[in-house]
């Protein structure tokens, strides 16, 4: 579900008006809803059926931890960086380290060493395992208090969607560079064959 439609079905539930009789915003609609968003299922949960998002890809473990520093600051405007980033980076890092670990060997690249390895993983996985790892984390979860943050307060459900939207993009675009390539591959050498095809086959 894009956020567009959250957005209506949110409109479609939510009894109080956006404006009061004043004219200004109307804090119960807002309370309202943010409880109806807290209401929607998780994206591992949303988007389980997607093949887009259920099915393993391959893709580098450093990409995760990279995607979720970059969202983590974009998502602000007034201040830098949020409170105890390099602390959350850390707690996350060493999760994801231990639930990679348990993964089959056929879901790890030869010789994995949590370097630039690669690993198999859905992104409904990667977003389940983030909110396993993150939820109930004390520095993260204060990243969505305006008493910490104020106005830049981060909708954390969003972040954790938006590394998995970035790892799926970037999948796209490796996964049509590689058939491009072989295309382009195979129109220039016919007489090769299958076998001489010399892109990175992309999952």
């Amino acid at each position: 579900m894009e956020n567009e439609e959250i957005f209506e079905k949110c409109d479609k539930i939510i009894s109080e008006p956006l404006i009061d009789e004043n004219g200004d915003i109307n804090q119960k609609y807002l309370e309202e809803l943010q409880s109806t968003i807290d209401s929607f299922p998780k994206t591992y949960d949303r988007l389980k059926d997607d093949p887009e998002w259920n099915i393993p890809i391959w893709l580098f473990f450093k990409d995760i931890i990279g995607h979720f520093a970059m969202w983590s600051i974009r998502f602000l405007k007034n201040t830098p960086y949020p409170l105890n980033l390099e602390k959350v980076i850390k707690f996350l890092h060493s999760g994801i380290t231990k639930k990679i670990l348990s993964l089959p060997i056929d879901r790890k690249s030869k010789g994995f060493a949590l370097g630039d390895d690669m690993i198999k993983i859905s992104l409904c996985e990667i977003n389940k395992m983030l909110w396993d790892i993150l939820e109930g984390h004390k520095d993260f979860e204060d990243w969505n208090t305006p008493e910490e943050l104020g106005e830049d307060w981060i909708d954390l459900d969003a972040l954790l969607h938006m590394v998995c939207i970035s790892l799926r993009d970037e999948h796209r675009t490796s996964k049509k560079f590689s058939d491009d390539f072989d295309a382009e591959w195979k129109k220039n050498n016919p007489e090769a064959g299958e076998k001489a095809c010399l892109s990175l086959k992309i999952n």
